[in-house]
């Protein structure tokens, strides 16, 4: 239900930009004219979470200092910044900055009428803008947004929509592509839609207080007071998604073919690879950021190199496919600069072999053309950390291949839970590397479903319940976390899987099942290995690794073969491990078999059984079950805080949690000590007794 009566109380705005308990800032700017031409404003810049009392500060200063505007930071900042003016207004020089805001929790869409610079809107300049406001906010609630915040800023129009994101560069991107998108579709030649209120630390005006821009014209240009117009009674965010998909719609409409006399051609020497990084290190150019976007590798500049004053980051270099290179730089003076240029600037007429490279893997460029094996053997390839022991290591395939019902998602929801909970450090018996992030593309189950499966696997056990908050499943409609329609090979997909990658920190990418995201011939090895590789590229762009749940092949074999699952070889010759789980007859028991372990050494093949929580135990481990075992000493050692200075205090605890007898119990401390779940310490009143810890 929305509030379509105007409102003009500040504190209507707040409520809609923040949550209770968020730290604002406040800021009044006063410019100074001289001959018409417009100076350095005055700033007074405070700090609040009292809405009534940042309300009277704003109406005070309205009507003392009677400022050009006033405005709030749109994003929420963080707390210790209220040490700099608590609850008051102070003359300062010093904003808020952008990499101090954590969460962007609003969009702003600013509609501004054509006009000559430093001057208030007339009243038709002004009712084109909220026109335009009118109609996007109908084009975008019919396409499934929630409803914005909605307003007259005194002289345009604003549009605010709710979203919770987190401040990375990828974000911000997302939501300047976002903006882009919007001033593309629906500027025109009375108004213009404003992209660079994309950063994180910017200032929105403070609706109910008075826009003063330029002279003051009582009948042709007079100033306002800002107001709003409509607001929804309680605010709905727009999800990741949403963004991405009206971003992705833009890139698939049909571009317009350039000029040849600025485009951006490949010299011959820039066929093979160009390493732009060193390159721009030995000709003293500094890199700022690199990003990523699709197939094209952004390399942002510290200093465009044709204006050293145009800002960080405004400049790049970008890498399209490898090999394709273009300059840009959002400055309109460096409009049409090309790649041929920028590099006549860096570099003049030096030629560029010291950096360019035949080799198709990136990681050997710095070798030149061709390895010898001499290389090989002398190079410091990188340590492959392992994320599970024996099932996978970081950035790496894993294959898991099962009959239908076997308990495959199950046992990687388990997995990906484990994995992010940092009370626990193994699975099945196999150490874990503890608290990353799992991104979860499953096509099958509800979000009613898996709420379920979770509630019942981390019901009474805390340590698997502390990875709830780092296995992430992607909205796609509404409530709905199944992800379909959607294929490795579409480059849509690829960017909302890198997106949503580095929205989550996820080191871990579990796609289930496979044929949900392959429109190929399943049986077909070309069409089957192009798709995977796609998949692998994405985990070269993210430094991820991936699980892929697979069915069965018919008549699969005992388990001797390097891959069981349905289909073309390919896909199994692509993974770096392959599992099958195959159920054993007679029995509730399941056999993990690896019949492939490309960077590891082939554990022996266990087994396994789903437990009524839903979750799988290994049951080769007679009554010393390394998950039971783990569940309930870490469970034990986190309420008595995670340290006993005495043994006995750590049994009593487990015996009240598990109800076991204290010989099982101290076999349990014995094998939780051997398997590195817990760690010894020394009693410091006394070196004979026992303490222990987790790690």
């Amino acid at each position: 239900m929305n509030n379509k009566k105007p409102s003009y109380s500040p504190i209507d705005m707040m409520k809609f930009l923040y949550n209770p308990g968020d730290v604002f800032e406040l800021c009044a700017m006063k410019y100074h004219y001289k001959d018409g031409k417009k100076g350095k404003p005055d700033i007074y810049s405070g700090y609040f979470k009292d809405f009534v009392r940042a309300a009277e500060e704003a109406d005070r200063i309205d009507k003392e200092i009677k400022p050009t505007g006033i405005f709030v930071s749109l994003n929420p900042c963080p707390e210790d910044l209220l040490q700099k003016a608590n609850h008051q207004l102070i003359r300062c020089e010093n904003r808020t900055s952008n990499d101090q805001i954590k969460i962007l929790q609003n969009i702003f869409i600013d509609i501004d009428p054509i006009r000559d610079s430093g001057t208030s809107a007339t009243e038709g300049e002004q009712q084109s803008a909220l026109e335009k406001a009118e109609l996007i906010r109908e084009h975008v609630i019919t396409n499934g947004w929630p409803e914005p915040l909605y307003a007259s800023s005194g002289n345009g129009s604003h549009l605010i929509f709710r979203t919770h994101l987190h401040n990375t560069s990828e974000n911000v991107d997302l939501i300047k592509a976002f903006l882009e998108v919007i001033k593309t579709t629906y500027s025109d030649d009375a108004v213009e839609i404003d992209t660079s209120v994309k950063n994180p630390s910017r200032l929105v005006r403070l609706h109910s207080t008075m826009a003063r821009k330029g002279e003051k014209s009582e009948i042709h240009r007079p100033h306002r007071r800002s107001h709003i117009i409509s607001s929804p009674e309680k605010p709905v965010s727009v999800t990741n998604n949403q963004l991405i998909s009206v971003v992705a719609k833009d890139k698939q409409k049909p571009e317009a073919q350039p000029d040849k006399r600025t485009a951006n051609r490949i010299i011959p020497d820039e066929r093979r690879v160009l390493d732009v990084k060193a390159y721009l290190k030995s000709y003293g150019k500094e890199i700022c950021d690199i990003k990523t976007d699709g197939n094209a590798e952004i390399i942002c500049l510290q200093e465009c190199v044709f204006n050293p004053d145009h800002s960080p980051n405004e400049a790049s270099i970008i890498v399209e496919d490898g090999v394709k290179l273009r300059y840009q730089c959002f400055h309109n003076s460096c409009m049409g600069r090309t790649w041929e240029q920028a590099r006549k600037a860096i570099s003049g007429d030096d030629k560029l072999t010291n950096f360019i490279s035949g080799a198709i893997n990136k990681r050997f460029t710095s070798f030149g053309s061709m390895m010898s094996g001499k290389d090989i053997l002398d190079h410091s390839f990188p340590k492959n950390e392992m994320l599970i022991d024996n099932i996978i290591g970081e950035r790496e395939s894993t294959l898991i291949c099962g009959e239908a019902g076997v308990g495959k998602s199950n046992l990687s929801l388990q997995l990906g839970l484990s994995l992010g909970s940092p009370l626990m450090n193994l699975f099945l018996g196999m150490k874990t590397k503890p608290e990353e992030s799992t991104l979860f593309i499953q096509s099958e189950n509800s979000a009613e479903a898996i709420q379920n499966r979770m509630r019942i696997m981390c019901n009474g056990n805390m340590a698997l319940g502390q990875g709830c908050n780092n296995i992430y499943f992607p909205i796609t409609d509404q409530s709905s976390i199944m992800v379909t329609r959607s294929y490795l090979n579409d480059p849509g997909f690829q960017s909302f899987l890198i997106n949503s990658i580095q929205e989550t920190g996820a080191k871990l990418i579990i796609i289930d099942p496979l044929i949900s995201f392959h429109n190929g011939d399943e049986n077909d090895n070309s069409s089957m290995r192009k798709a995977l590789d796609d998949l692998s590229n994405i985990q070269d762009k993210t430094d991820t690794s991936v699980i892929v749940i697979h069915h069965v092949g018919k008549g699969y074999s005992d388990g001797s073969a390097s891959y069981s699952g349905r289909g073309a070889s390919a896909i199994g010759d692509w993974s770096c491990n392959n599992f099958l789980l195959k159920s054993k007859r007679n029995t509730n028991s399941i056999e993990v078999i690896c019949q492939k372990a490309r960077n590891i050494a082939k554990p022996d093949p266990f087994l396994i059984t789903m437990g009524q929580d839903l979750s799988f135990q290994r049951a080769d481990l007679n009554n010393s079950n390394g998950n039971v075992i783990q569940q309930i000493v870490t469970e034990a050692l986190h309420q008595l805080g995670g340290q006993v200075s005495k043994q006995a205090d750590l049994i009593n605890k487990m015996m009240d949690i598990s109800n076991k007898s204290k010989s099982v119990i101290l076999k349990q401390i014995n094998h939780a000590v051997q398997t590195d779940i817990i760690e010894e310490v020394l009693n410091p009143r006394n070196a004979k007794l026992k303490g222990y810890k987790l790690p």
